[in-house]
């Protein structure tokens, strides 16, 4: 199969996803309250979040699992080139990604054997093992987990607050500016971002401000994230998966190019 029909299929669900992305913030899912704690500062909380919807998940698998297999099918055209595999079925044919080094030059030969000299050369030129490439090495373990188990879990994380209202209101406090509201309009945003990139849950504190300040409106971000301990934590599930397409991508069109036609 023409490794590009999977990419295709790929980019689509993309689009796909952003919609229904779009759709789920549209609905405002992340509600904040504020309240003042013991000691006199005001207490920035979730008071409710909507669940990230099923489709978001199944979406961003459906993606993982094209661009996976976009690789193997490079690899099993590859293989077909060479007329001696003709009447080889290659079902152990796959594009070799390994948690290792040692682990990849221990076991690619098995899983490219037959494909032409030159294109194993230039899988090994993209380093497909954790420590020389993190983004297929990512793909092929979140590929692996939908496979065998539950999909992949996605979350949302605390993307941080925009503490420049607090900072200007302490300002205006303490200068008499009287023209405070005007400048808080002419001045950009400044993100705290929390270290912090566990999924957020109904309850948590996000922000809690200086004694003795009365509540303001906030800004606060939040993200779709991926986690999955050991593998991808908190990273934002889009961008995660736009630069998974551009890498597999790259690799099928360099590989392709050297085809004999």
């Amino acid at each position: 199969m023409d490794p590009n029909i999977k990419l295709n299929r790929a980019r689509k669900r993309l689009d796909e996803l952003q919609i229904w992305i779009d759709k789920y913030f549209s609905v405002t899912p992340y509600k904040v309250s504020v309240r003042t704690n013991s000691e006199n500062r005001s207490e920035y909380y979730l008071c409710d979040v909507v669940p990230v919807p099923v489709d978001i998940t199944l979406l961003a698998c459906e993606v993982i699992q094209n661009l996976r297999s976009s690789l193997d099918h490079l690899v099993y055209k590859a293989f077909k080139t060479d007329p001696a595999n003709n009447k080889k079925d290659g079902s152990r044919i796959c594009f070799p990604i390994n948690d290792s080094k040692e682990g990849y030059d221990l076991e690619k030969n098995k899983k490219i054997v037959g494909v032409p000299q030159a294109i194993r050369d230039k899988i090994d030129v993209y380093k497909p093992y954790k420590e020389g490439n993190i983004i297929l090495w990512q793909l092929h373990k979140l590929n692996n987990i939908d496979k065998h188990r539950l999909p992949v879990t996605v979350g949302s994380r605390n993307g941080g607050v925009d503490i420049m209202p607090s900072i200007l209101q302490t300002m205006g406090a303490i200068t008499n500016l009287k023209k405070f509201d005007e400048l808080q309009k002419n001045t950009g945003p400044l993100y705290l971002v929390p270290s912090d990139n566990s999924p957020v849950k109904k309850g948590d504190i996000l922000f809690v401000d200086l004694p003795g300040k009365s509540p303001i409106q906030m800004d606060f971000q939040f993200f779709i994230t991926f986690y999955e301990p050991g593998i991808i934590m908190g990273s934002e599930i889009k961008i995660t998966l736009e630069s998974m397409y551009s890498e597999v991508s790259k690799i099928v069109r360099e590989v392709n190019e050297l085809f004999v036609v």
